[in-house]
């Protein structure tokens, strides 16, 4: 198992007149990967990834929280030459940032 949390600070300027001029802030984000035997032959295997970012300053951007959950299974045979793998990514079909800026005129635009 191998944890992580990260806590970081973004500023971003620019100098172009028609986007907003700055953006800060803080923001967190957590993961965790988890791997498992799951017989004593050592041939059956499974892990489960799964990793969160809270609402951050992205440049000159602001984005929505999202995250993603992955699972996958291995199986060795035939005196662990072959190996099948099935896996899945994004199984929540929570990876979906959102990302929102404005311009100068106060223009929101989202993406």
């Amino acid at each position: 198992m191998t944890n992580s949390i990260y806590l970081y600070y973004l500023k971003a300027t620019s100098t172009i007149p028609e986007v907003k001029a700055e953006n800060k802030g803080f923001t967190t984000y957590l993961s965790s990967n988890n791997s498992f035997i799951l017989n004593t032959n050592k041939t059956v295997f499974a892990s489960i990834n799964y990793w969160y970012q809270f609402p951050e300053a992205s440049d000159l951007d602001n984005a929505n929280a999202y995250s993603q959950l992955d699972i996958s299974f291995k199986v060795l045979s035939l005196n662990k030459r072959w190996i099948l793998n099935i896996s899945g990514s994004d199984i929540l079909k929570t990876n979906r940032p959102t990302y929102i800026s404005y311009n100068s005129n106060n223009i929101k635009n989202d993406f």
